[in-house]
């Protein structure tokens, strides 16, 4: 969603109140593109679901015939800010897709509080059961995952993590248990055993300067002391912040780290 001063009524029950939305964060929608001056990569939007959108991009071919891996992203943004056509998450895929080869599949999920939560849930589930559904029946597997500064709560905080609890809290006010609910908390008693993960490798990258990280190492613990069977591994990159390498690219570091999860996605 594109940031914006503009103030939107969400619930109008005038005389007695209204209930207003201001998003403060996010970059400004951008176009798909043919292809992409940088990386060559072609992008387009298409329909889901009347509920459900998303941007498809396609790396450059050497051979049309070729076998491609699909990774199905979904952008960050506390389920409240930012959108698949954002110039900082298209500018991201673009790079990505030409980075792993990978037809990528951005997902264009309703956000809080329009919409609240499970619908962001929702919308993400029947979109990947859509991208396995238009490939040939059979020849679809997920094979890995990719947890980028994943957004983690509990009701026992590891570290600085407030405005993380009290984010989800307003996408879902109605989660059972609260933050203990396991969409927010996969470590919560009575949450399902991390050990019937459903892929075989799976990163978990993560930054030093933010407050998220804390419950993101707790959480490849988690997966390392349940007897899952699959690859593990953890980036932690240190003095850097949240996303740093979607915010900006260019750094050496987020170079070598997008190309680092080029090649996880690419094998």
């Amino acid at each position: 969603m594109v940031p914006s001063t503009k103030i939107q009524v969400l619930t109008d029950l005038s005389p007695f109140i209204k209930v207003y939305t201001e998003r403060l964060l996010g970059t400004p929608h951008v176009p798909p593109s043919l292809e992409d001056p940088t990386t060559g990569v072609s992008s387009k939007d298409t329909t889901i679901s009347p509920n459900v959108s998303a941007r498809l991009y396609l790396p450059k071919l050497s051979d049309p015939t070729q076998k491609l891996p699909i990774l199905v992203y979904y952008h960050g943004g506390g389920f409240c800010v930012e959108s698949a056509f954002s110039f900082q998450y298209h500018r991201y895929m673009n790079i990505l897709s030409a980075k792993s080869g990978a037809l990528v599949v951005s997902v264009e999920y309703r956000l809080a509080p329009e919409h609240l939560l499970p619908a962001a849930y929702d919308d993400s589930w029947y979109a990947l059961k859509w991208a396995g559904s238009e490939s040939l029946p059979g020849n679809v597997k997920i094979l890995g995952a990719i947890l980028s500064y994943p957004h983690f709560a509990g009701s026992n905080p590891t570290g600085d993590e407030d405005i993380a609890s009290r984010l989800w809290l307003f996408a879902y006010p109605s989660a059972p248990s609260g933050v203990d609910n396991p969409s927010i908390n996969p470590l919560a008693d009575g949450a399902p055993s991390l050990s019937t993960l459903g892929f075989s490798k799976i990163i978990v990258n993560m930054a030093g300067n933010d407050d998220f990280t804390p419950r993101g190492l707790a959480y490849a613990d988690g997966v390392k002391n349940s007897g899952w069977k699959g690859e593990l591994e953890v980036v932690v990159d240190e003095g850097e912040g949240h996303c740093y390498h979607i915010i900006d690219p260019e750094t050496d570091k987020a170079k070598n780290l997008i190309k680092h999860l080029g090649s996880f996605i690419s094998q």
